[in-house]
């Protein structure tokens, strides 16, 4: 992780208060606290099952992409959720795992061997296909340009963390707007969060995962007080949550992971 600059805080004055049900952690109640408000509605928590029969996909704005941020217990996290997931999964996946450098091919290979879905890291300037899981390599930041191809940056930036969330998440809603999916799963800290609410804003369906299922609810919590979070949902309920926004009636693969 690199130091943080000042603008990169999170300005909880202007949170979203959290559905009842999780349990609040400081971030959240940092944002009850402090009397936030938010024109948006907070993130629905009904059953599991009821959530995924609500879910309405858009014909006319079905989404184009999917975007991935975790950090902390994101291998164990991605290898369930990836996992699941056909291999005519009909969307690009790009992901942002906070990792060592020297461990992120290693990732790469690791969840190509146990998805159905193509898992490799990303090369600058290629077209993202139906299909593929692009892994933002180490000390990279990944990012999709205006005319929709992968950048990788290799100056840290503004951002705590290289790879950044956030700097993927913003891109996202800068060039797809409402056509992505933005998820934020289990992570320390507060990357993603920012630029889930962006996603957001744009239009976009975001997730987080909840706090009974994430191995630190960091940044999920954190984008979820800021009101970036559409459905906050258990990890084994995004994959179907994912398919059913893709307008594909497929089931989940059995994951023996």
């Amino acid at each position: 992780s690199r130091a943080n600059c000042a603008g990169d805080s999170l300005d909880r004055n202007a949170n979203a208060l959290p559905s009842p049900r999780l349990t609040k952690p400081d971030a959240i109640n940092s944002a009850i606290n402090n009397g936030g408000s938010s024109s948006r509605p907070s993130p629905r928590t009904e059953s599991t099952e009821t959530l995924i029969l609500r879910m309405k996909h858009d014909d006319a704005q079905l989404p184009m992409i999917v975007g991935i941020g975790a950090s902390a217990g994101g291998p164990g996290a991605l290898i369930k959720l990836l996992g699941g997931l056909p291999a005519d999964f009909p969307l690009p996946i790009v992901l942002v795992q906070h990792l060592s450098a020297e461990f992120m091919p290693g990732l790469a290979q690791w969840l190509n061997r146990s998805c159905a879905l193509t898992v490799r890291l990303a090369e600058m300037n290629e077209l993202p296909h139906a299909g593929i899981i692009y892994v933002a390599p180490g000390n990279t930041h990944l990012r999709v340009s205006a005319d929709k191809r992968l950048v990788l940056d290799s100056q840290p930036g503004r951002y705590r963390h290289w790879p950044a969330v956030d700097a993927l998440f913003t891109s996202l809603a800068e060039a797809y707007g409402a056509r992505a999916i933005g998820v934020v799963l289990t992570g320390m800290g507060e990357d993603g969060a920012d630029g889930l609410r962006t996603m957001r804003n744009a239009g976009a369906r975001t997730i987080a995962q909840n706090e009974e299922t994430c191995v630190v609810f960091g940044m999920p919590a954190a984008a979820i007080a800021l009101g970036g979070a559409e459905y906050v949902l258990p990890l084994p309920a995004i994959g179907a949550a994912l398919l059913t926004l893709a307008g594909t009636g497929k089931p989940l693969v059995r994951s023996e992971h």
